[in-house]
């Protein structure tokens, strides 16, 4: 379910959002690089254009046993039609690889909770705009443990994401040779 219906909230972000549902405003930022935050303990994802928040939509990450790493990961591979080579052939429509060894974000079933072998399962919907929005490359950040929220996303709206890997290391590799790499050493 999309909810930014007319008579909602000001601020639709705010709405309490039950499984399956999910919000998409990209009309609130139209440039800048997208980018996306997975919160485990709230079981949400949200979408920034730039700093502009412009989707948050419920998942169902993978459960104990199989739980979702956290860390900054980038978006590695994308297929509209793509089949687990782990899980029998398991269907995983809108794909976005977040590793090599399995980790995606996809559409399937959200019962409200942790259920996944591991990947980010996201609403069709949801799942078909975050795909054609994305790029390759795309930083994701995925913070918290399944049923701990470790953060209020509505209170997140300017955040900006950390480095990518890359980012790091090409930053790391510009101060060093522009002689402004400073360690700081601690015991």
């Amino acid at each position: 379910m999309e909810a930014n219906a007319p008579g909602t909230s000001a601020d639709p972000f705010e709405a309490a959002l039950e499984p399956g549902d999910f919000i998409w405003q990209p009309e609130l930022a139209e440039t800048g690089q997208i980018h996306a935050y997975v919160d485990l303990g709230a079981q949400l994802v949200t979408v920034y254009r730039g700093n502009t928040r412009i989707g948050v939509s419920t998942i169902s990450s993978g459960m104990e046993g199989y739980e979702t790493p956290t860390g900054v990961f980038e978006i590695l591979q994308k297929k509209v039609e793509h089949y687990s080579n782990l899980y029998n052939d398991a269907p995983m429509p809108y794909m976005q690889r977040l590793t090599w060894d399995g980790i995606a974000f996809h559409v399937g079933k959200l019962p409200g909770e942790a259920a996944s072998h591991g990947c980010i399962r996201l609403p069709e919907e949801f799942a078909v705009k975050f795909f054609e929005a994305t790029e390759m490359g795309a930083p994701v950040e995925i913070v918290g443990t399944t049923g701990s929220p470790d953060v209020t996303l509505a209170a997140n709206e300017t955040r900006e994401m950390p480095l990518t890997p890359r980012q790091q290391t090409a930053a790391l590799n510009k101060a060093a040779a522009s002689g402004t790499f400073e360690v700081a050493m601690t015991e």
